[in-house]
């Protein structure tokens, strides 16, 4: 979501908040590259071999806040890996947390 918000100029925030989140599962947690248009707009590429950032630490904290407790997935690592392009993370013990996002899951 916010690396498409980014990519297509809308506000990731308000577009979470329209967001019908009852049926998300998990939420994947982009790396990203980042780049031009050829119109010098921002665009960002979802790369897996990027740490995720803050923009998407916040909005990954909003949706938690609505949903509670919601698996993270990453491709963080996997790019140069014999294992699959996508792993699924337990947050607490794979992705170091920002301070913001350590309060919201102690009982992960």
């Amino acid at each position: 979501m916010f690396v498409s918000a980014v990519n297509h100029g809308f506000d990731p925030d308000r577009y979470l908040a329209d967001f019908r989140l009852e049926a998300m599962g998990e939420i994947h947690l982009p790396g990203y590259a980042e780049d031009g248009d050829d119109a010098g707009l921002p665009l960002l590429i979802d790369v897996h071999n990027s740490p995720v950032r803050d923009g998407v630490w916040s909005l990954y904290a909003a949706a938690i806040r609505r949903l509670g407790a919601t698996p993270g997935l990453s491709g963080v690592g996997c790019r140069h890996s014999s294992r699959p392009a996508v792993s699924y993370l337990s947050l607490r013990d794979r992705l170091p947390l920002p301070n913001s996002l350590s309060a919201l899951a102690p009982d992960w």
